[in-house]
């Protein structure tokens, strides 16, 4: 298992690389979303036992989920099956088959070349990438889990094409997707100067809820990175756990969409390349406007179709 030490300098890396200071909370949704322009984030109601998922390639011709190539459509194209088509047993049913997909990623080594030997960080996000996420997780969890997807598809070494994320898995590749998260939402130096600047001696439920809203993470998620960092013992930890967390960060004054799921209207959605795609095959004439509304509803954006302007 990759050490600590190494997983926070990717975690570095990858902020000195995005131009995000060292020390300060990201909005990492936005930042990937400008950063890897090849990239779709798909949120889409997944089991209780499952957080995410990513693919390395989505064209794969190992994989069979049937997303067109946008790029190659043409007006009359009857290329279909896309996001929509995605059966539920995949993501959502059996959490046996999270089990059986995300297993020690070595047995699967010949579905994805390593990439570790590639320094050049542009030909890690140079193919056509997609990212799941559980929208039934919080809105804290749902950005701890993008963090962790990232470090399955850019660190990773003999990662699996296509990655099912089991939330209570104790495989190692999961374990350190987890610390490389925390690292890249939080940083270590940065939590340190976080409660230096605040005189925080002793962390009291007013400085947890603070924190976590501050780096718009999970209340556990911060509560691990305070135990890991000697903030707090694992004593407190269980009685900061032990509180109705959405009702005591209102009653501070804070919105308490983190500690929720995604809103009904975002259950099923969809960001990034896929969208775009839609949008560029539809002004370059390669598609009719009933292919683009077809597309988009596949993609469960009909925010977007002609029928809601």
């Amino acid at each position: 298992m990759i050490d600590r030490l190494k997983l926070n300098s990717f975690a570095v890396e990858l902020r000195h690389e995005w131009e995000i200071n060292s020390l300060s909370p990201v909005n990492l949704l936005n930042t990937v979303l400008s950063r890897m322009p090849n990239l779709t984030i798909l949120y889409y109601p997944m089991s209780d036992n499952t957080s995410g998922m990513c693919v390395k390639d989505i064209y794969d011709s190992s994989l069979e989920l049937n997303i067109p190539n946008l790029n190659d459509l043409n007006a009359d194209s009857n290329q279909g099956s896309e996001f929509s088509n995605l059966k539920d047993s995949d993501l959502n049913e059996d959490s046996s088959t999270d089990s059986d997909l995300n297993e020690d990623s070595s047995t699967d080594s010949d579905l994805n070349e390593d990439s570790s030997t590639d320094s050049d960080f542009e030909s890690k996000i140079s193919s056509d990438m997609l990212i799941g996420i559980n929208s039934n997780m919080s809105i804290g969890r749902q950005n701890f889990t993008l963090a962790h997807e990232l470090y399955h598809l850019l660190y990773e070494e003999n990662k699996n094409n296509f990655v099912i994320c089991d939330y209570s898995s104790e495989s190692e590749s999961e374990i350190e997707a987890n610390i490389f998260a925390s690292y890249l939402l939080i940083p270590y130096e940065g939590l340190k100067r976080y409660a230096k600047n605040r005189n925080i001696s002793k962390w009291s439920l007013d400085d947890v809820i603070a924190a976590e809203q501050y780096y718009q993470i999970s209340h556990m998620a911060l509560l691990f990175r305070l135990v890991e960092q000697n903030f707090i013992t694992e004593e407190e930890s269980l009685e900061f756990q032990n509180v109705k967390i959405s009702h005591e960060a209102r009653i501070r004054g804070f919105n308490d969409d983190l500690y929720y799921p995604s809103p009904e209207d975002r259950k099923y959605f969809s960001l990034g390349n896929y969208v775009k795609s839609v949008g560029k095959a539809y002004t370059s004439n390669k598609i009719s406007v009933g292919k683009k509304d077809e597309l988009l509803l596949d993609g469960f954006r009909g925010d977007l179709t002609f029928k809601k302007k």
